[in-house]
């Protein structure tokens, strides 16, 4: 049976940790002049947020770089959404954003992951039978102003997911950045 989740709730925690992200991308990117953040309410930034981008990040040296950030509550894997909504059969982020990059929070592991989108679709090309074809999908129900959606992700084991990115030739290198070191 799947979990209901609250989406506001789940929103709250994202937004709680979001200006302290910030504060850790730099140490990623680069020097950061200065992050947008893409508001909902705004037409930009409802586009962006459609298209899987929460931050655009302008760096010093000229770069523009997306962002879809994530917060886990409990979570100490690598998280793959795979569905978005499976009773609508609308796929998950792992194939739909436009992000350059995820951040997945996880504040009870004092880290953020931070991994390229390209890395995240090359394992799953790689290993359809622990993501894309997987049985061991995981299944929420969640709901937002009456409306209920039923998405699906699968758990990577970070270690794992990190040791082949280590040993894979072409793909970007994950970052994990302690969050006592920032807040």
């Amino acid at each position: 049976m799947a979990e209901l989740k609250s989406f506001d709730k789940d929103n709250e925690l994202s937004t709680k940790w979001s200006d302290d992200a910030d504060k850790m991308y730099s140490k990623v990117f680069g020097k950061v002049d200065h992050i947008d953040f893409m508001d909902f309410d705004t037409e930009e930034g409802k586009k962006e947020q459609l298209s899987g981008i929460d931050k655009k990040i302008y760096t010093e040296d000229g770069r523009i770089i997306t962002v879809d950030e994530k917060t886990h509550r409990n979570s100490t894997d690598v998280v793959l959404e795979i569905w978005s909504d499976v009773l609508t059969n609308k796929q998950g982020w792992l194939f739909t954003s436009k992000a350059d990059y995820i951040s997945q929070i996880e504040p009870r592991q004092d880290k953020m992951f931070i991994v390229s989108m390209k890395t995240l679709r090359k394992y799953a090309v790689q290993h359809p039978e622990q993501t894309i074809k997987s049985n061991a999908i995981h299944w929420q129900v969640s709901e937002k102003n009456g409306k209920t959606w039923k998405s699906g992700h699968v758990n990577i084991k970070e270690k794992e997911f990190v040791d082949w990115a280590n040993r894979t030739p072409g793909v970007e290198r994950p970052v994990i950045v302690p969050l006592h070191e920032y807040i």
